[in-house]
């Protein structure tokens, strides 16, 4: 007795069945990226219109260290503003006791709502006076 033909397979019944625990899985995945797509492009667009404010700083001298020839002292510079700043001079004049003497550094970056240290050298001893600090200028990066 001759065997039956065989019918001839289709491309679909070749594919493995997928469980339907997987399936949700999938979709789930696919609905997850979906909102994380759509939240991270509405981000980008509220920044992109927000109007950022300049730079504003906010300046702090810490105490004085004798080493060497010099007095260090420590500056926290603070960006409170929203945007960047570049080449951030700082400048600080000790008064009293004598002749003011000034000292000048500069920060190359600053980005918005951080801080740093910088540290600026004296002569005298800043004990003696008092250390008025102040920002000369920045650039716009």
């Amino acid at each position: 007795m001759a065997a039956p033909p065989k019918k001839p397979t289709s491309r679909a019944a070749k594919r493995p069945q997928i469980a339907p625990q997987a399936r949700a899985l999938e979709w789930g995945f696919g609905i997850g990226s979906g909102v994380l797509v759509i939240a991270l492009l509405a981000y980008l667009a509220i920044e992109g219109i927000r109007t950022q404010a300049r730079p504003s700083f906010s300046l702090a001298a810490g105490q004085a260290e004798h080493l060497g020839e010099a007095y260090h002292v420590t500056v926290a510079v603070e960006n409170t503003g929203d945007s960047a700043a570049a080449d951030v001079a700082v400048r600080g004049v000790l008064v009293g006791g004598g002749e003011p003497e000034t000292s000048e550094t500069v920060l190359d970056f600053l980005p918005p709502r951080s801080a740093r240290q910088t540290v600026l050298l004296f002569g005298r001893d800043p004990g003696a006076g008092r250390v008025v600090l102040s920002v000369r200028g920045y650039n716009q990066p």
